[in-house]
């Protein structure tokens, strides 16, 4: 099984190959962290243990506050009264998770691949963990 950290550096490669800022490179994660929340509020810090939780991702909380104060100029969560509710029909609008498992797809691949070559050149069998 690949590791939530390694597919969240993968699909901050796959952003930043889009030449986006490095603010926009975590608005992903933020609004896929906001979608899968059953609460309409959130708190910073509630935002951030679920980001940890769901993507092994570390984000101090004033990096996290820059970060979702872009996610609400792009309108997946508004700010009232110093309280952040999110836009749930924005956010499930989001294609991060198509984008997570099509990297997902490829992390697999690229083990397949490797591990069949190792095989194949070097007559060892190895395993996922190996790869």
């Amino acid at each position: 099984m690949i590791e939530p950290k390694l597919t969240s550096f993968s699909i901050l490669k796959v952003n930043l190959d889009k030449n986006k800022d490095y603010i926009d490179y975590f608005v992903p994660f933020v609004a896929e962290s906001l979608r899968s929340t059953e609460q309409k509020e959130i708190s910073l810090p509630d935002l951030q243990e679920r980001i940890k939780e769901l993507f092994g991702l570390s984000i101090p909380r004033g990096a996290l506050s820059t970060i979702l104060n872009r996610a609400v100029k792009e309108g997946y969560v508004k700010r009232e009264n110093r309280i952040y509710i999110k836009n749930d029909d924005l956010l499930n609008a989001s294609d991060f998770m198509k984008q997570r498992n099509r990297v997902l797809r490829e992390q697999n691949e690229l083990i397949e691949k490797l591990l069949t070559f190792v095989r194949d050149s070097n007559n060892v069998k190895g395993t996922e963990s190996d790869a």
